[in-house]
């Protein structure tokens, strides 16, 4: 489990792009081509991360593979986000796309 700190860091990458996750992939199928260490986890690790609650796996772009896979990178690691997490980081990203628009349409 991540600290606050951690989750907030992990919602400022993944605002500003930095981070590439399962919820930008439109079929399912193709997580397991973008993320491969899902394609070699057992049913004994699954149950694991179902019963952990995981929502989405993510990397950072900095660390995708050479290839990538229908337009998408693809990796040989991944990190994983709790539904708990997700839930915490959401409105992070909401507050900061928020204040993004805020200041665009700021006049002077």
């Amino acid at each position: 489990m991540r600290t606050e700190e951690q989750l907030r860091i992990l919602a400022i990458d993944i605002y500003k792009g930095q981070i590439f996750g399962t919820w930008q992939i439109e079929r399912r199928e193709d997580v397991r081509m973008v993320f491969m260490a899902a394609a070699f986890m057992d049913k004994k690790m699954a149950k694991k991360l179902k019963a952990e609650n995981i929502v989405h796996f993510c990397e950072y772009l900095d660390k995708a593979g050479p290839r990538s896979i229908n337009g998408m990178p693809s990796f040989f690691s991944m990190q994983t986000i709790s539904k708990s997490e997700w839930d915490f980081i959401v409105p992070i990203i909401k507050e900061l796309q928020k204040t993004e628009s805020e200041l665009i349409g700021a006049k002077e």
